[in-house]
């Protein structure tokens, strides 16, 4: 971040809420991998997330897993080859997100949601808003029966 704000492709304050939003992701086999092996009682804030997947299929929850299913997950990580056979995961930090009350179902009622959107880029230009996906439950994810919308924009 430091050489993007020194270039001045990014404000300090911009690369801030970047390295505040933005959650690393410790990848098979990396050196960040070993340390967070080397201090694993820390479980509690992260996820595992299948690679291969999408959706929020096959996400767990440190603080759903006893400490010796969390360490063999971590373990089984230190080799980063893919074998067909097993499921490799990426390691993140928890995000705990805001609540929104959203309208959905028929009930016509708000519920209080999670809510999580998208946008897209091409060669760093926004080019608009893309999909959101609204949950009550602790995954805001299509494969935990999450809902979703498109964006609207208003024209003038």
């Amino acid at each position: 971040m430091r050489m993007l704000v020194s270039r001045k492709v990014l404000s300090p304050e911009q690369a801030t809420r970047l390295e505040n939003g933005i959650t690393p992701t410790i990848l098979p086999g990396s050196v960040e991998l070993e340390d967070l092996i080397s201090c694993s009682q820390i479980k509690d804030g992260y996820i595992l997330k299948p690679i291969r997947s999408g959706k929020g299929a096959g996400i767990l929850f440190g603080d759903q897993l006893s400490h010796a299913d969390w360490q063999e997950k971590l373990e089984q990580l230190k080799c980063p080859h893919l074998k067909p056979e097993n499921t490799v995961h990426v390691v993140q930090r928890q995000i705990n997100q805001l609540y929104y009350d959203i309208t959905i179902g028929l009930s016509g009622k708000p519920t209080a949601c999670h809510m999580v959107g998208t946008y897209h880029a091409v060669n760093g230009q926004f080019l608009g808003l893309g999909g959101w996906r609204f949950s009550p439950g602790r995954l805001c994810a299509v494969a935990d029966g999450a809902t979703w919308t498109c964006s609207v924009v208003q024209s003038n």
